[in-house]
Protein backbone atom coordinates (compact mmCIF):
# COMPACT_ATOMS: atom_id res chain seq x y z
CA UNK A 1 0.00 0.00 0.00
CA UNK A 2 1.54 3.60 -1.30
CA UNK A 3 -0.09 6.67 0.21
CA UNK A 4 0.91 9.19 -2.42
CA UNK A 5 -0.01 13.09 -3.72
CA UNK A 6 -1.13 13.23 -7.37
CA UNK A 7 -1.61 16.48 -9.69
CA UNK A 8 -3.93 16.85 -12.15
CA UNK A 9 -4.85 19.94 -14.34
CA UNK A 10 -8.10 20.32 -14.90
CA UNK A 11 -7.64 23.49 -17.23
CA UNK A 12 -4.53 24.32 -19.12
CA UNK A 13 -3.30 28.01 -19.05
CA UNK A 14 -4.01 28.90 -22.88
CA UNK A 15 -7.63 27.35 -21.86
CA UNK A 16 -7.98 29.86 -18.91
CA UNK A 17 -10.48 32.92 -18.93
CA UNK A 18 -9.37 36.35 -19.79
CA UNK A 19 -10.65 38.25 -16.48
CA UNK A 20 -8.48 36.45 -14.35
CA UNK A 21 -5.16 38.27 -13.60
CA UNK A 22 -2.65 37.71 -15.69
CA UNK A 23 0.01 35.57 -13.32
CA UNK A 24 -3.19 33.35 -13.24
CA UNK A 25 -3.87 33.10 -16.74
CA UNK A 26 -0.34 32.17 -16.79
CA UNK A 27 -0.35 29.06 -15.47
CA UNK A 28 -2.90 25.95 -15.50
CA UNK A 29 -5.34 25.06 -13.02
CA UNK A 30 -4.75 21.99 -11.34
CA UNK A 31 -6.04 19.75 -8.90
CA UNK A 32 -3.86 18.51 -5.75
CA UNK A 33 -5.14 15.05 -4.11
CA UNK A 34 -4.10 12.33 -1.37
CA UNK A 35 -5.24 8.56 -1.77
CA UNK A 36 -3.52 5.20 -1.94
CA UNK A 37 -2.01 4.14 -5.25
CA UNK A 38 -4.56 1.54 -6.70
CA UNK A 39 -2.76 1.20 -10.36
CA UNK A 40 0.28 2.07 -11.35
CA UNK A 41 0.67 0.92 -14.56
CA UNK A 42 0.84 3.96 -16.61
CA UNK A 43 2.72 7.18 -16.35
CA UNK A 44 -0.67 8.44 -14.80
CA UNK A 45 -1.56 6.73 -11.44
CA UNK A 46 -5.22 5.71 -10.19
CA UNK A 47 -5.89 6.60 -6.45
CA UNK A 48 -8.52 6.10 -3.48
CA UNK A 49 -9.05 8.87 -1.69
CA UNK A 50 -10.39 8.55 1.91
CA UNK A 51 -13.28 9.19 1.01
CA UNK A 52 -13.43 5.96 -1.48
CA UNK A 53 -13.07 8.37 -5.12
CA UNK A 54 -10.81 7.72 -7.35
CA UNK A 55 -8.62 9.97 -9.31
CA UNK A 56 -5.95 9.82 -12.00
CA UNK A 57 -2.62 12.25 -11.93
CA UNK A 58 0.71 12.27 -11.97
CA UNK A 59 2.59 12.04 -8.85
CA UNK A 60 3.29 15.07 -6.81
CA UNK A 61 4.96 13.72 -3.93
CA UNK A 62 4.98 10.11 -1.84
CA UNK A 63 3.75 9.89 1.77
CA UNK A 64 3.04 13.43 2.34
CA UNK A 65 2.62 15.43 5.25
CA UNK A 66 -0.37 17.23 6.99
CA UNK A 67 1.14 20.54 6.55
CA UNK A 68 -0.77 23.69 7.66
CA UNK A 69 0.36 27.41 8.43
CA UNK A 70 -1.25 30.80 8.65
CA UNK A 71 1.36 32.37 6.57
CA UNK A 72 3.83 35.00 8.50
CA UNK A 73 2.77 37.46 10.75
CA UNK A 74 1.04 40.61 10.65
CA UNK A 75 1.92 42.88 13.58
CA UNK A 76 -1.81 44.80 12.93
CA UNK A 77 -3.29 42.09 14.30
CA UNK A 78 -1.90 42.97 17.96
CA UNK A 79 -3.42 45.86 17.46
CA UNK A 80 -6.50 44.61 16.73
CA UNK A 81 -6.85 42.37 19.93
CA UNK A 82 -5.89 45.17 22.01
CA UNK A 83 -9.10 47.11 20.18
CA UNK A 84 -11.62 43.82 20.60
CA UNK A 85 -10.32 43.19 24.00
CA UNK A 86 -10.52 46.55 25.16
CA UNK A 87 -14.17 46.72 23.47
CA UNK A 88 -15.25 42.95 25.26
CA UNK A 89 -13.87 43.73 28.44
CA UNK A 90 -14.10 47.41 29.72
CA UNK A 91 -17.08 49.15 30.87
CA UNK A 92 -19.40 51.34 28.49
CA UNK A 93 -20.29 54.95 30.25
CA UNK A 94 -22.54 56.55 28.62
Amino acid sequence: MKYVQIVKTLVEAKDRISRLPKDSQSKPFTLLVKGIIMDDSKKEVLIQTATGREESGVIFRENPTFDHDFGHFVSEIITLRKIILDEMWSKHVE
